[in-house]
């Protein structure tokens, strides 16, 4: 169960989420989080479309989060080089993936594709969530090691703190 948090942090942490609803993102200033946008194109990135406009938590450059997690200036700056390494990848991925995911829907609707291109279809979706999944993760390890091991255990802390946060208020959203 722990493990499975962790990995959904890092999900959060990269700020790529499925859309599922799970992650609730924090309201950060402008200054400590980034708004999910193709600037140069003015396109907004499919999870806007789905939630309305988002802001990617930045625990590595969060002035209070810095301060609990004890980042330096010098770690804050690696661990940015780490994500923006990552991230033009990741948002084409996430495009393809959102363009390919409508089309494979409708193509199992209409019933009438070849069950091979179909197959095909299928398979190269469930390969991009793949590669999207393995990026992030691999993207918060290699951030992670930027850390010392205190400063992982505070993480690990903040973690849990998060999830049991985004339980409690997915669970107040429930019961009304």
């Amino acid at each position: 169960m722990k493990a499975r948090r962790f990995v959904w942090m890092m999900a959060v942490a990269l700020g790529v989420t499925a859309g599922s609803g799970a992650a609730h993102p924090r309201q950060d200033s402008a200054t400590t989080a980034t708004t999910v946008t193709d600037k140069q194109h003015g396109e907004r990135e499919p999870s806007e479309r789905r939630q309305g406009q988002r802001r990617i938590p930045k625990w590595w450059s969060d002035a209070s989060e810095r301060v609990e997690l004890g980042i330096s200036d010098q770690q804050s700056a690696k661990i940015e080089a780490i994500f923006q390494s990552t991230l033009p990848a990741q948002r084409d991925r996430w495009r393809e993936h959102e363009k390919l995911e409508p089309a494979v829907e409708q193509l199992i609707k209409d019933g009438t594709a070849d069950p091979a291109d179909v197959a095909r279809q299928v398979e190269r979706l469930h390969t991009l969530k793949a590669e999207l999944n393995a990026t992030r993760i691999t993207t918060l390890y290699r951030m992670l090691r930027e850390l010392s091991p205190e400063q992982r255990e505070k993480f690990r802390r903040m973690d849990e703190r998060r999830e049991a946060e985004r339980r409690k208020s997915t669970d107040s959203h429930v019961r009304r």
